[in-house]
């Protein structure tokens, strides 16, 4: 009983108070404050990053989207609403300057987590699909949006395996193929991003 009383007048003497608020607020309450901030600096990075992602890969995919509505219109109708290929190739040039970017940042912020090799491989897949635009023979085209649909559906990223797409109905393939190719390329975004969101950046977390 002694030693405990002993005790808890130490612990309230005035000096020890002094010390112990002089620790609290030297170290504990900076280093809750710089960790708080730091993690407000992650979350502004990462907010930034995957807002760009999401209005680049919408912007040509909703480009791409155009130019075969636009197709479909003319063949439905006769006339010819041909898209602008001007509009078409500053979409396209736009997108391969943002996707660099966007690659060169993610191997900043994860240089480890290879998150930077997940966008590189969607990119690529993004670009072809902008490519299949060019493509005259449709036999060749069905066969490269399965590969691009596979590459899609064995993507791997943080651990997680995407669902492999269901094959569409024999009728009309083509275009169900397509439509596929589009809504496999959002999802994979979102997965993407969702990866990004999870993980921590490198130089906040060392």
């Amino acid at each position: 009983m002694a030693l405990g009383s002993t005790l808890t007048e130490g612990l309230s003497h005035p000096f020890v108070i002094l010390i112990a608020g002089a620790l609290i607020t030297s170290y504990v309450i900076p280093r809750f404050t710089r960790k708080w901030q730091d993690h407000q600096k992650e979350l502004e990075l990462k907010m930034g990053l995957v807002s760009k992602i999401s209005e680049d890969v919408t912007a040509i995919v909703m480009a791409v989207q155009f130019v075969l509505l636009t197709r479909y219109l003319d063949e439905v109708t006769g006339e010819r609403r041909r898209a602008r290929q001007k509009e078409l190739d500053d979409a396209y040039r736009e997108w391969e300057i943002n996707s660099s970017v966007i690659e060169s940042q993610l191997m900043a912020y994860y240089p480890d987590a290879g998150i930077w090799r997940d966008w590189r491989r969607f990119s690529e897949v993004v670009t072809d699909f902008y490519a299949l635009l060019g493509w005259q023979d449709n036999e060749r085209k069905t066969d490269r949006i399965r590969a691009l649909l596979e590459s899609l559906s064995s993507a791997e990223s943080c651990s997680h395996r995407a669902a492999v797409e269901t094959e569409p109905e024999k009728s009309d393939q083509g275009h169900n193929l397509w439509v596929s190719l589009r809504y496999r390329i959002l999802e994979r975004k979102n997965e993407i991003i969702q990866c990004i969101m999870n993980t921590p950046i490198h130089v906040f977390n060392r």
